[in-house]
Order: structure tokens, then C-alpha cells, then sequence
């Protein structure tokens, strides 16, 4: 429910064989309380119908990562990615494994952005940043902006690290 239509709809099943869902259950009530009941109720009204929030839903996020790719066309184009035909981040691969390095100085400019590294279990993929399109487009264009100033950074080239701690914008 959290990707489709609300990003804080924590609400989902698990179909499984009958055998199992005993375990399950157990296991889940290990974990947490359960799903407050309004969430069910809007998740539920949700899936009565859900085409048309879903097509507002779709085509606000497409517009966003538009916006995305646009921003890292004009201002970092040396990073290679591919717009994945789903999901709601674009991975960037770097000309050089400074995805880590690239990501602190981002978070000294107020971005927060997650390197590869922290998605693999033993290391590696420090070529990559992945960067999600789920924020408004500005704040998205802004963010590469400020990512793009990181890079020129880690990469040697800028006079100086951004001035001060400018707000925040949450892009992980």
C-alpha cells in the first residue's frame, strides 16, 4: 500500500499456504502491535476503487522523475543510469568509486543520499548512489544541484564546500 498509493500506509498481506500461516502470525506478533484499524479502513475504501488515485499517483511520480533525470542530465553528465521501467529510485554509476565520499559531503550540504555500499552486505558498489524521485520535482532539482556541488568536491575541482548548512532536503 506504500508504494501505490500512500507512502506512510503501512498496510500489506501475505498470501501463503495454511500450513504456514501459523508461523507467520507468531512471528508477527514478535515484530509489532499489528495495523491500526483506520489504516485498514482507508487501505481497504483505497482498493475499492483504485484506479484513479493510482493514475494521479503514477503520473506525479513520473513527472518527478522526469524531473530526476532531466536535473542529472544538465548537471552531472558524466554519471551513467538507466530509468528503470519501476520502482521509485534511479541508480547512478559514478566515473569512480566515491559513491561514500560523495554522500558525506551531500549530507554537509543538507542532502541525504544513500551509497551503494550500505546496500551491499560485504562492501563494494561505491560506484553507485541511489537517488529516489519521491520528493517534489523543485526539491528534487535542487538536490542534484547540491549533489552535483558534493561531487565537484570530492572530485577535487571545487574552490570550496558549500557555504554553511543550508536547509535540508531529504532525498533518501
Amino acid at each position: 500500500m506504500s508504494k501505490g498509493f500512500w507512502g506512510g500506509l503501512r498496510v500489506g498481506w501475505i498470501r501463503a499456504p495454511h500450513h504456514l500461516v501459523d508461523r507467520l502470525t507468531s512471528a508477527r506478533l514478535g515484530l509489532d502491535l499489528g495495523v491500526p484499524v483506520l489504516e485498514q479502513l482507508v487501505a481497504a475504501r483505497l482498493l475499492d476503487d483504485p484506479g484513479a488515485v493510482l493514475e494521479h499517483h503514477r503520473s506525479r511520480l513520473r513527472g518527478q522523475r522526469d524531473r530526476l533525470v532531466a536535473a542529472l542530465t544538465e548537471h552531472l553528465p558524466d554519471w551513467r543510469f538507466r530509468v528503470p521501467s519501476g520502482g521509485l529510485v534511479l541508480w547512478c554509476e559514478l566515473p569512480e568509486a566515491a559513491a561514500s565520499a560523495v554522500a558525506a559531503a551531500a549530507e554537509r550540504g543538507g542532502v541525504t543520499v544513500a551509497p551503494g555500499p550500505v546496500f551491499a552486505p560485504e562492501g563494494g558498489f561505491d560506484r553507485f548512489l541511489r537517488l529516489p524521485w519521491t520528493r517534489p520535482g523543485d526539491e528534487l532539482e535542487e538536490a542534484v544541484r547540491r549533489v552535483a556541488t558534493a561531487w565537484e568536491e570530492v572530485r577535487g575541482r571545487a574552490d570550496t564546500t558549500p557555504g554553511g548548512r543550508p536547509g535540508r532536503v531529504m532525498v533518501a
